[in-house]
């Protein structure tokens, strides 16, 4: 999927504090502009509650106060975001990730929420990056980074399905030890072990990491076993496969072997009544685990994959994850899977849910990590998916928020929302304790104080995904609001009456019967107030502009660069729109902006978007209109909600969609503060 991301767009993002150039280390205090959220319902993440109707102020990167909304002092000059109807929880984490190895790309975690991730094969890239976040010097969210994985060599005749490309691979305790040591000076986080690693190399590696005080994490290796590796306290295991072995029995059908096939098949045959006894030793050993249920994609029919792909979710992927999905079985590891290997995959999947349902009846350490891609996409499916198992909504929540602070030995209110808390937080559009899918609903999020909007976190997508190769179809990116009043000099006054900037006029629509007013929202983003020429027929698609007394949005925009091939998508998508059609209008200098647009046809979600393409030597709206304010949050409420949200996924536009009465509600950053225009 592609977005728009110019080079004014960037400078754009930056002015209106996207980098905060001289913040500290994370977890450190940092300036910042001050932060109030008010009106909003918080899920403080330490008891299961919500805190009703309070106002959440942050300020050098942590959370000041939380209070009444008549009680809480909201510092001078603080940024004021309404929160009415809203509910903030603490930023996300994915405790199991494989980021790109790209600045740019690191910005699709916060886009979709996730203000930390677990990285599980580091390189020195992503140590840098890491570092230049804590600086304040990059953005991103918060990285916690493995080494490169340590391995050790196959069985020879499994050689051509065990890939040990790329990882360090030791033999003895010597090796072990010294690659702890240089991982270590490498500056990575921890150290991850995998499959067959000899047992005297893995207790070389647990004995050196716990003098230089690197944390282990990682596979169970076969020869040290589930037992060997609660022993050892290692950190974490990952993808719940160590404890196969204890969990199907030795005279299983298919029991499980060094191969990946084979203990994936094998989980059919588990032995329910051994579950508990393995969560109750993990549990006392301070043991966590990381099941990654959403990496279950991979083992799924041909059939599942496919829908997948076409979902909104998998538009989101890579062409080389697409390419790894539809060519998997030329991938060593899975090269010697059968259709019917696939298919048989999901008989195992209700025994590995039995464990993550007991791993969290006893209180053992459970933690949400992905494993796939598209990142920060995937965190969301694996809470629906930790929700699908059993858990409640808040344990799932837990998973992503206070569990991975607490395994990082966090002491300083990490993962909840609570006074000194630092202030990575995420605002939804509705409650994920009455449903977890609202999760993905964000309105806007908080990184170390920092406020994001949606327009911004868009923007961070588009360049994260600009980043890859994947072009698919056109990109769209928002253009502007049409903002209707029946006189354009009361609108010019009203406008300038509340924000303190005044805009100027654009010119006239002789085949539309209006005129309008311009405001740059910065980049190119503009909003225009539109009104009847006196004397002038309407055209019947504007006709409701002369019906508004005071500044209402009517219309919002989205600009592509093809408009031909963005209608064809959205055909092809099983949508009606009208045929493209040219527009103008003359500028108060004479000259004549073109354009062509299509509005959605009849049938089409309520309150949907029209697209735009600007002539190409046109210049843009927004480059002479008067700057000055900027985009704080855009809430787009329709009847027909899911069906929205549809269209603007199968375009590549991501915006929260409310369940309402059709409207749209703009909410500017102004010099007389956040005004909000149309509620």
């Amino acid at each position: 999927m592609a977005y728009k991301f110019s080079v004014r767009a960037l400078w754009t993002a930056l002015v209106i504090g996207l980098v905060a150039c001289t913040a500290a280390s994370s977890g450190e205090e940092q300036n910042s502009t001050p932060l109030a959220i008010e009106h909003v319902s918080v899920i403080p993440m330490d008891g299961e509650r919500v805190l009703e109707s309070v106002t959440v102020v942050v300020e050098d990167g942590r959370v000041r106060a939380i209070g009444t909304v008549d009680e809480t002092e909201v510092p001078t000059g603080a940024t004021r975001i309404d929160g009415r109807g809203q509910f903030l929880i603490p930023g996300l984490w994915d405790m199991h990730a494989h980021p790109e190895g790209s600045p740019e790309g690191l910005g699709v975690f916060l886009a979709t929420g996730v203000t930390g991730a677990r990285v599980m094969w580091g390189t020195p890239e992503h140590v840098e990056y890491r570092d230049r976040i804590a600086d304040g010097q990059l953005i991103g969210p918060e990285l916690y980074v493995s080494g490169t994985i340590v391995e050790g060599e196959p069985p020879a005749e499994l050689a051509d399905v065990i890939d040990t490309e790329g990882r360090d691979l030791v033999r003895d305790s010597t090796d072990g030890a010294e690659v702890v040591r240089r991982h270590a000076a490498e500056g990575y986080d921890f150290i991850k072990v995998y499959n067959n690693i000899p047992l005297d190399a893995y207790r070389g590696i647990v004995i050196e990491a716990e003098k230089l005080g690197l944390p282990v994490a990682g596979h169970v290796p076969f020869a040290v076993g589930l037992e060997g590796v609660i022993e050892a306290r290692q950190a974490s295991i990952e993808h719940l496969r160590g404890y196969v072995w204890h969990i199907v029995p030795e005279d299983a059908p298919q029991p499980p072997g060094a191969d990946l096939r084979s203990r994936t098949l094998s989980w059919e045959y588990g032995d329910l009544s051994r579950i508990d006894e393995l969560a109750t030793m993990t549990r006392d050993a301070g043991v966590w685990n990381v099941p990654t249920l959403a990496v279950r994609l991979v083992w799924m029919p041909d059939s599942y994959i496919d829908e997948y792909l076409a979902s909104e979710e998998g538009s989101h992927l890579s062409d080389d994850m697409r390419a790894f999905y539809t060519e998997r079985r030329s991938i060593p590891w899975l090269s010697n899977f059968s259709d019917a290997d696939f298919a048989a995959a999901v008989n195992g999947f209700a025994v590995q849910d039995s464990l993550v349902r007991a791993l969290v009846g006893v209180g053992a350490g459970v933690m949400a990590g992905t494993d796939t891609p598209p990142w920060g996409f995937s965190l969301h499916t694996e809470l629906e998916r930790l929700v699908e198992v059993g858990l409640t909504p808040y344990q799932a929540l837990e998973t992503a928020t206070r569990n991975p602070a607490r395994f990082l030995g966090r002491k300083d209110g990490s993962g909840t929302v609570a006074v000194g808390s630092p202030a990575d937080l995420v605002l939804l559009a509705e409650n994920p304790l009455e449903d977890i899918r609202n999760t993905r609903k964000i309105v806007g999020l908080v990184r170390r104080g920092e406020w994001y909007d949606r327009a911004v976190l868009d923007k961070l997508l588009a360049e994260a995904e600009g980043s890859m190769t994947s072009q698919r179809h056109s990109a769209v990116w928002l253009d502007h609001f049409v903002v209707a009043i029946d006189d354009l000099d009361a609108g010019v006054a009203a406008f300038e009456g509340l924000t303190g900037v005044r805009p100027m006029r654009g010119g006239d629509h002789p085949s539309l019967g209006t005129h309008n007013a311009l405001v740059s929202l910065g980049g190119e983003q503009y909003l225009e107030i539109l009104a009847p020429r006196p004397g002038a027929t309407l055209h019947e698609m504007v006709r409701e502009v002369g019906e508004h007394e005071t500044l209402t949005p009517i219309l919002w925009a989205l600009a592509t660069d093809d408009i031909v091939e963005l209608h064809r998508l959205v055909r092809a998508s099983g949508y009606h729109a009208d045929e493209p059609a040219p527009g103008s209008r003359v500028t108060e200098d004479g000259d004549t902006l073109r354009w062509s647009m299509f509005m959605m046809g009849e049938g089409s979600p309520a309150n949907a978007p029209f697209f735009i393409q600007w002539d190409p030597s046109a210049r843009h709206p927004s480059a002479s209109a008067p700057d000055g304010c900027s985009l704080e949050s855009l809430t787009v409420a329709s009847v027909d909600n899911e069906a929205l949200e549809s269209l603007l996924a199968a375009v590549g536009f991501t915006v929260p969609v409310i369940a309402g009465p059709n409207r749209t509600v703009i909410s500017l950053k102004t010099p007389r503060g956040v005004v909000t225009i149309g509620d």
